[in-house]
């Protein structure tokens, strides 16, 4: 049996035993839950002029069933996707080109999901969702970074 050799006593080959890491990674999950189950409620609500009441219900009914399955698939997106290998402690082009193709992939399995159990959904509904979702998902990023910025400013200066 051959030994794992790592530089990082906290990373184990795929096995990260590092705890800061997993509230790291569960803080992204659960963002990305919220980006996901939210943007495109928000892509029907931009739909119809910001008028909940004039959204169809049976358009209603249908994001809310589907919602589950495009979670679990986008989630898996983005694990397939590294996007919570790195956890953005450092964001750069590639983690959002990462994101961009993550997002791709979520948005075609949104419209192929949601046409193989025969719903039907405003065009919109998906070019305003999947770039909502791409947009929110990235800032949660972005943010991450700034308030890592921020909490590294307000630390006093090492004395040597």
């Amino acid at each position: 049996m051959s030994k794992i050799k790592t530089d990082n006593p906290k990373r184990l080959g795929p096995l990260r035993t590092d705890p800061e890491w997993w509230n790291r990674a569960l803080l992204f999950i659960i963002l990305d839950l919220l980006c996901i189950n939210i943007s495109y409620g928000i892509a029907l609500w931009v739909r119809y002029d910001f008028h909940y009441s004039a959204i169809p219900k049976e358009y209603l009914f249908q994001w809310i069933e589907y919602m589950p399955i495009h979670t679990i698939c986008t989630i898996a997106v983005f694990t397939a996707a590294k996007l919570y290998h790195s956890l953005w402690k450092y964001a750069s082009v590639s983690e959002l080109l990462r994101i961009i193709i993550a997002q791709a992939v979520s948005s075609l399995l949104c419209i192929w999901g949601n046409s193989l159990m025969g719903f039907r959904m405003p065009v919109t509904y998906y070019v305003v969702g999947g770039l909502l979702q791409a947009l929110l998902v990235a800032l949660s990023r972005f943010a991450y970074r700034m308030m890592r910025y921020i909490k590294g400013m307000s630390k006093p200066p090492k004395q040597g």
